[in-house]
């Protein structure tokens, strides 16, 4: 078995929409527990503290899964747009190039 380089920085190959899907929606499910933990203190069922406390560690895993996705996908956006840049750059020589005369005067 060959060994493998080892990447620390791999650029994720597979689709991205998927992946911004499941952000946006585990987003959104952390807002919902938010709303709720604020309930929970409009019934005074437990104590303003403990819900701050809750509310403080939810928003800290969500900033974690946040964090650590988003770096991931920050290094196959820079390759694509790098990628797509480069593509449109070549693209928009081709189209200069094909307006311009005839330089034999033809």
């Amino acid at each position: 078995m060959a060994d493998e380089e080892f990447n620390p920085f791999p650029i994720f190959e597979q689709p991205k929409q998927p992946v911004y899907d499941a952000l946006l929606k585990l987003n959104l499910a952390f807002e919902s527990i938010a709303f709720q933990i604020e309930r929970l203190d409009d019934d005074e069922i437990v104590p303003l503290e403990t819900l701050r406390l809750y509310r403080m560690q939810a928003e800290t895993l969500r900033s974690g899964i946040n964090h650590r996705v988003l770096g991931v996908l920050l290094l196959r956006e820079e390759r694509d747009w790098a990628l797509f840049g480069k593509q449109a750059d070549e693209v928009a020589e081709e189209l200069k190039n094909a307006r311009k005369p005839d330089e034999s005067g033809q």
